[in-house]
This record gives structure tokens, sequence and C-alpha cells, in this order.
């Protein structure tokens, strides 16, 4: 397991006698069955965006602070039908061994699709960790203002977004605005 996270389940299968390098992680991520959450569904306007974004030669990635491992957000992914998009760059946490905000984990992001913070827009629900971690990078932020996220006025005030939307369709003007020829 290349996660830092996983020393748990590590752990557990070293109290049962297993030892850490007789395991075939992609084997036991299968046996494991690690899928997408009952009822946990996309956004219905992200499919579409996405779509319209792979039509038009633009690189997609995800970095996420998640602790599991990116073979097992990819189980997720794939049960999602959603892999397709991102399959050039799925950073976790668990494998960087930093949460966002530290720029590693967007320093990763940006390798593994071959470009310049300059040239990447990023777009996430958390202002400190997204917004303010992509931004402290040189990249474009936006900010999918998201219902069940409240953060203080003080927080609000001093961490601004290039953009602020709410549906992923809002943002065809601002990258039109950013990148004019990329449609």
């Amino acid at each position: 397991f290349p996660s830092h996270d996983n020393t748990l389940i590590m752990d557990m299968l070293f109290e049962a006698g297993i030892p850490n390098t007789a395991l075939d992680v992609p084997t036991f991520i299968e046996y494991y069955s690690w899928d997408a959450a009952p009822g946990v569904m996309p956004f219905e306007d992200v499919p579409p965006v996405l779509d319209l974004f792979v039509q038009h030669g633009i690189q997609l990635g995800i970095v996420t602070n998640a602790y599991q491992t990116a073979p097992m957000r990819q189980r997720e992914l794939k049960t999602q039908s959603l892999w397709h998009y991102f399959q050039h760059c799925l950073i976790t946490a668990a494998d960087v061994g930093r949460l966002k905000p530290h720029p590693s984990i967007f320093q990763a992001a940006l390798s593994a699709l071959n470009v310049q913070p300059h040239e990447t827009v990023f777009v996430g629900d958390n202002l400190v960790a997204d917004v303010l971690g992509s931004q402290r990078m040189g990249m474009k932020a936006v900010w999918r203002k998201v219902a069940h996220h409240h953060y203080s006025q003080a927080t609000q005030e001093s961490i601004l977004p290039d953009a602020t939307i709410t549906d992923f369709t809002q943002l065809f003007p601002h990258l039109d605005a950013w990148f004019p020829a990329w449609r």
C-alpha cells in the first residue's frame, strides 16, 4: 500500500499473520470491493460539462484529500461511470502524504497532466483547501459553493476565489474570459 493512512488495514493483516510483502494490492482492492457509498451520485450538471471538456481536448484531474489510495477511489469513479474522465490524473492525499492546501498535492496533479499552474483551473468546494491551495500554486481557483459548507464572514472575505459557481455550467463564461480559445 503506498498510502500513509492505510496503516490500520496493514496492521490488522500483520496481526493476522500476513506480512505486508505478501499482499497483491490490486487483487486485495478488488476483493475488498471498495465502491461508492449507496446513494452517492455525481451532481447532474457534472457529466455533460465533463463531456464538453473532453470534446475540446481539456485535460481533467481529481485532487482529493481522501484517505483512500487512488486505486480505491478509481473503483468509486468506475461505479459512477466517471473514471474515463480522470484516468490520467487522480491524486489522493493518501498517496502523496499531504493534504490540500499543501503545495505537493497540487504539484503532483500538475506533473501528472504535464501542465503549468497558469494553464490550470482548479474547481473545488473548500475555500481553504481548494481555493487558497490552488491560488498559492498560481492556478485560477473556482469555488463551487455548496449548501453544506459554511464559512465565517472573515474567511469568505480573506479568501477570494477567481470565480464562484453553484452549477458547473457556470464555468463556461469564466473559461471563455481566461482562455478564449479553449473551445
